[in-house]
């Protein structure tokens, strides 16, 4: 990672510090830019699970209309998803010096395409309980949280051994598939009408399906760069050189180093590739843990109103056929297009910049703002309503989107940036864990709110 007094500064690609990375010549631009895209292309892949499970809601009104889930399950969902991948990130934090990075992002890959390809299936099978069909989705959600835990971990550690702006393609790529997965709803309502939402999930799953392929071709090619390989080998010499330098550590690991250089050119060099030693977890967290903090800050305040409180603005518009486009495009599209430019913004005028990263508490904490503001929409069953024109939830979600994704971008750029080389993949893991607690943090208090603002049980 870049040292913290050059962080503020937008660096170029091949401009990187020859202490801890490799460096990238002029003449390889378009090999660091097919690079850049295909960490971009994994991050649209790494949330890409969670984005489409509480995207798809006309699907779900549907199939459950007049049962006792119709008005709570977002929230089953919510809870299987987040709490599975809370556990598994900590399973994949406490495992890692056991398994290879290679399956910790290739195996998630592979099984979120098997639980879409299987959500594909069910949308056109008629005639299931009710029962049947919460049980089956519920067990789906759980299987893409563990999945997207060790994606993420695995991903995240990954680019925390390359220069800051592969962080940058993660996160931006996760933005865009936010958008990309609004934007897949919209068509398939748009191709088979908001009158069927079962034909326009089936076409959605199919897209998604083929989305998360793509991420896995891209991910075969991602490993056998060049440049990837080199920066891994440097972040292991690093690790393992103060490793030798502690008493307390177990220096027989240099072995590894010289392994991963005979086999470089084998698929055998994922199994030396960032392992760290046990007793070695907590050590990068305490020189980090502000950005780590304030990245669960974040995402628990957005969950906090998105969906639970957004969704459940309702239009005031006279016209039928807008109510029915106002969530899909409102809420979730402008959530996702807003985050999407929030991200962009880091690369043009990054703020704290690192050496003043402990002013991040002040814009991360001031979004709390954002929950009255939605309770003063027209939510429903809401006893006072002060914005009723639809043009303010839209310009809250737009700022929500916009906020997180930049605020978000920032914490995780600048967490890694903090330690040596070699403790970057602990603290990348660290981020993505306080980022799912604080996912599954915001969605228990999003649960809180409404019921307080409707006066409603928000689990029926």
């Amino acid at each position: 990672m870049g040292h913290p007094e050059e962080a503020g500064v937008a660096e170029p690609l091949l401009a990187i510090p020859e202490d801890n990375v490799v460096v990238h010549r002029s003449s390889d631009r378009s090999v660091v830019g097919f690079l850049y895209f295909l960490f971009f292309l994994e991050g649209i892949g790494s949330l890409f699970p969670w984005n489409a499970f509480i995207t798809v809601t006309s699907y779900f009104d549907d199939v459950l209309a007049g049962t006792n889930y119709a008005s709570s399950y977002e929230n089953y969902f919510s809870f299987s998803f987040q709490g599975a991948s809370i556990i598994f990130i900590l399973l994949a934090m406490r495992y890692k010096q056991r398994i290879n990075v290679h399956t910790r992002i290739l195996a998630p890959l592979v099984i979120e395409v098997i639980v879409f390809s299987s959500v594909t299936v069910i949308s056109k099978i008629p005639g299931l309980s009710t029962n049947a069909f919460m049980s089956i989705t519920i067990g789906q959600t759980v299987a893409a949280g563990a999945a997207g835990a060790f994606l993420q971990s695995g991903l995240f550690g990954l680019a925390g051994v390359m220069p800051e702006a592969y962080v940058h393609a993660l996160m931006n790529g996760q933005a865009l598939g936010g958008v990309i997965v609004a934007g897949l709803n919209l068509v398939s309502l748009g191709v088979s009408g908001t009158s069927q939402p079962r034909e326009a999930a089936f076409l959605f799953f199919i897209l998604s399906v083929v989305v998360l392929l793509c991420c896995f071709v891209g991910y075969v090619l991602l490993m056998r760069h060049p440049l990837v390989i080199s920066n891994l080998e440097k972040a292991d010499a690093a690790r393992i050189a103060s490793t030798q330098a502690s008493p307390r550590k177990n220096p027989d690991m240099s072995s590894s180093v010289n392994q991963t250089k005979r086999d470089r050119k084998s698929l055998k060099r994922y199994r030396s590739y960032l392992h760290s030693e046990d007793g070695a977890i907590l050590s990068p967290f305490r020189k980090a843990w502000l950005p780590c903090v304030m990245v669960f800050c974040v995402f628990w305040i957005t969950l906090s109103i998105f969906p639970a409180i957004s969704a459940s603005v309702s239009s005031t518009s006279p016209y039928e056929e807008w109510r029915s486009w106002f969530v899909p495009v409102c809420v979730f599209f402008l959530f996702n297009f807003g985050d999407l430019i929030g991200r962009l913004l880091t690369w043009w005028k990054p703020w704290p910049e690192t050496a003043n990263y402990r002013k991040l508490p002040i814009p991360v904490l001031a979004r709390v703002l954002f929950v009255p503001l939605f309770a003063l929409c027209n939510v429903a069953n809401a006893d006072y309503v002060l914005f009723k024109n639809d043009a303010f939830p839209a310009l809250f979600m737009l700022a929500v989107g916009i906020s997180n994704g930049y605020l978000g971008t920032m914490c995780m750029m600048i967490a890694p940036s903090l330690v040596p080389p070699g403790d970057a993949e602990s603290v990348g893991q660290f981020s993505v864990l306080l980022l799912n607690l604080g996912l599954l943090s915001g969605s228990l208090t999003g649960f809180g709110l409404k019921a307080a603002i409707c006066k409603c049980n928000p689990f029926k």
